[in-house]
């Protein structure tokens, strides 16, 4: 398959997955679902997840067929860029949820399913994007973004609560910073991959404090 990359309406930018929308060269047979794809953009090859469907979730009066590909480990403008997609195996049909908190979560699902079945690991991934604080994750919706600090680093809504409320009130009212910094705090903490975080009777404060004053302030207590 090959398809010209066209304008969307963003919608999964901003729930975390930004997409490719294709405009295909010539129609495909697939049926409607989720695809685990090769990408290949000017040479270079890259793994996604394709959904070839009507969308149902963000508009159930769709009845046009659209292609949309996240590609893994990418962040280029490829407006008006050809792409060459090769379908590897189907994943699942498409289904209509409940509400966008939902969908996020199953896309989430959907990538880790693909990233195993390709033999990408996904830790070796989440760690290189969350230390460059990647755009993807701080634009999840609160239900989705805290899941996954719970999924990726194990800390419970209390503690996920207790450490925002302590950013906030060092004066980083901006939630998009609070999450950048406080996935930054987290990846500061992982010494084993799947562990999960534990903070004895006030260990939590002065690992934060240690954290963002020692790393993240200059001399006059400013973030930077």
């Amino acid at each position: 398959m090959i398809g010209k990359v066209i304008q969307g309406n963003q919608i999964g930018r901003t729930i975390g997955f930004p997409t490719a929308n294709l405009l295909l060269n010539q129609k495909a047979s697939l049926k409607k679902g989720v695809y685990g794809v090769n990408v290949w953009y000017k040479n270079t090859h890259y793994y996604g997840l394709m959904n070839a469907g009507v969308r149902p979730t963000v508009n159930k009066e769709e009845i046009k067929i659209h292609y949309e590909v996240h590609i893994f480990d990418f962040d280029q403008s490829i407006y008006a860029e050809e792409l060459e997609i090769e379908v590897c195996y189907f994943l699942r049909e498409e289904q209509l949820f409940s509400s966008m908190e939902h969908l996020v979560l199953q896309i989430r699902k959907d990538v880790e399913n693909v990233k195993n079945i390709f033999g990408i690991k996904p830790s070796t991934i989440f760690k290189r994007q969350l230390s460059s604080c990647s755009e993807e994750y701080i634009h999840l919706t609160d239900l989705a973004f805290i899941q996954l600090c719970n999924d990726e680093h194990g800390i419970n809504r209390g503690v996920y609560n207790t450490i925002d409320n302590w950013i906030y009130n060092q004066g980083i009212k901006n939630i998009l910073e609070r999450r950048r910094l406080l996935l930054a705090f987290l990846e500061s903490l992982r010494d084993n991959e799947n562990s999960r975080k534990k903070f004895g009777h006030g260990g939590l404060t002065p690992k934060l404090e240690e954290f963002f004053y020692g790393e993240h302030r200059n001399l006059d207590g400013e973030v930077v």
